[in-house]
């Protein structure tokens, strides 16, 4: 339920992030989504979650930051899924927009069939430790190319509506 509402929120400041804050560069608000996953992940205890005792470093209990890093995935991984569709609009020419949103959506399966079949199968096999580093190098790689985006100077929203 965390990641729901971390979802709902990650989605509503999306665009207040976008619009108010970077005056409608979608480059800049999914980099900053990014990089929140990267401390989300790494956030996650290693611990039993059945432990009662407090982190001595951050003490919280595993439960609570547990609760806190799911929450935080939520806001890092539906914050740029809602700015797909604007990066699509400001990207594509007004003739393909149905190209542009068939190919979003294909690439939008593409990646569930390999983050639930491939992490899976890495889950099922390696250790959870495995796991999470494979989320946090695709997430790395994932900062680096937005970051090459924000270095080339694409338009922003409001240059091309």
């Amino acid at each position: 339920m965390h990641v729901q509402i971390g979802g709902f929120i990650g989605t509503l400041s999306s665009g207040i992030l976008c619009d108010k804050l970077f005056r409608g560069r979608l480059d800049v608000s999914c980099f900053c989504y990014s990089l929140l996953f990267i401390p989300a992940i790494m956030c996650l205890p290693s611990q039993s979650l059945s432990s009662t005792t407090t982190s001595p470093i951050l003490l919280v209990s595993p439960f609570l930051l547990t609760l806190w890093s799911v929450f935080l995935l939520g806001v890092a991984i539906n914050g740029p899924k809602t700015l797909s569709g604007m990066v699509l609009r400001t990207l594509m020419p007004s003739t393909s927009f149905g190209l542009g949103g068939g190919l979003l959506g294909v690439f939008a399966q593409v990646g569930v069939f390999c983050s639930g079949t491939g992490l899976g199968w890495l889950l099922q096999h390696y250790q959870w430790m495995y796991y999470i580093t494979v989320l946090c190098g695709a997430s790395f790689v994932s900062s680096v190319l937005l970051l090459l985006l924000l270095v080339t100077g694409r338009p922003s929203v409001k240059r091309n509506l």
